[in-house]
């Protein structure tokens, strides 16, 4: 059975999803159905696999676990920062120009026609049907823990984590805990078996340091994300917010979102002394980077603040208080800041006392 949701048969050039659901987890198609009307995104709920749109060795394995969900999209799905990453290893693989003038290239050495191919227009291509698997949602309940043990469920997890690992290495893996920190907590999966639960009498088999251990362990070693859902309509709403997500995967990120701050021209790199006296000055509280550096462009040394104190405190304040901070200069220093680098290089300022405790201004 399928349920189509928000998806015009004129509309072929936009991203859509799908959702399969096993014959255990077809509980949540009313719920996912509610999820997806108030996100207006659009999404197929697939319950079975009659048409043979999802690949028959992925679908088989999700009938026999009973406990596996997809997310296929029509299109490949990569996220930004996979693409980004993909950009910067393609850069460093791009052979050096003068190389292809060279008669004898180096041993080695790559040449033009070893150039990573672009396959960038594969991310941009659009299916009719979104069967294209995106994400795994491998969902485990209390009822994993009941019949078993914590011990049980951990190995479960592991195994079934390392077998969709080696079976799809390039699809993303979530797993889903429902229900199971209520259990851990209160012996129950719900809020409202809290009062009434029947496992309350011998505790549960499972606690928060052991779940919180498994997923600490899940993301060291397997670098797979954890989902914690207390009932279906929080699991179902985490799917369609998940593929939301997917969608918007599939746009190009515009450049007017971030904006690289320029890192400046190497030549004009600061002395290694002004840089270990910018390090000093930012150990003062309340003192950035920005602020450290404005200082030490003002003040070259430590000597030169001590002199400027020693001289004329109430000067030097009003001086540093409006020195302009920041690579546009909108921002100035401040009195607070200032009283307190001219407090820590005053000459009557005691070796005991805290820059943050004194007030007043320093006198000579």
């Amino acid at each position: 059975m399928v349920v189509s949701l928000g998806c015009a048969e004129d509309n072929a050039r936009t991203a859509q999803m799908g959702i399969w659901l096993p014959p255990k987890w077809h509980r949540l198609r009313e719920h996912l159905q509610n999820a997806i009307d108030s996100k207006s995104i659009p999404v197929f709920i697939h319950t079975s696999n009659d048409s043979e749109l999802l690949a028959e060795g992925i679908y088989h394995i999700m009938c026999r676990e009973g406990n596996i969900c997809v997310l296929c999209a029509n299109f490949t799905y990569r996220t930004h920062l996979k693409k980004a990453s993909d950009v910067r290893d393609k850069d460093a693989r791009i052979p050096d120009p003068l190389a292809m003038y060279s008669p004898m290239p180096a041993k080695g050495a790559a040449t033009p026609s070893r150039c990573i191919s672009d396959d960038s227009e594969d991310d941009w291509t659009l299916q009719s049907m979104a069967n294209k698997p995106a994400i795994l949602f491998l969902i485990f309940t209390k009822d994993d823990v009941i019949n078993s043990s914590a011990e049980m469920l951990r190995h479960q997890v592991n195994t079934n984590v390392r077998l969709l690992r080696a079976l799809y290495p390039e699809i993303k893996l979530l797993v889903v805990m429902h229900g199971i920190r209520l259990y851990a907590l209160h012996g129950c999966s719900s809020q409202g078996e809290a009062e009434f639960s029947q496992y309350g009498s011998q505790g549960p088999l499972i606690h928060s340091g052991a779940l919180d251990d498994l997923i600490c362990s899940l993301m060291v070693e397997h670098q797979v994300d954890t989902i914690e859902a207390e009932d279906d309509v929080e699991l179902a709403k985490f799917m369609v917010n998940a593929s939301a997500s997917v969608e918007l995967c599939f746009h190009r990120k515009s450049a007017m979102n971030f904006k690289v701050k320029p890192q400046g021209n190497r030549i004009q790199e600061l002395p290694i002394l002004t840089n270990t006296w910018i390090t000093q000055l930012m150990q003062i509280p309340e003192v950035g980077k920005d602020a450290a550096t404005a200082i030490a462009l003002a003040y070259n040394t430590p000597a030169e603040i001590m002199e400027s104190v020693a001289k004329a405190p109430e000067e030097f304040i009003q001086s540093l208080r409006n020195l302009p901070i920041g690579s546009k200069a909108t921002r100035k220093l401040g009195i607070a800041v200032a009283k307190r680098v001219a407090a820590l290089y005053s000459y009557n300022t005691k070796p005991d006392e805290r820059v943050l405790d004194i007030k007043k201004t320093p006198t000579v």
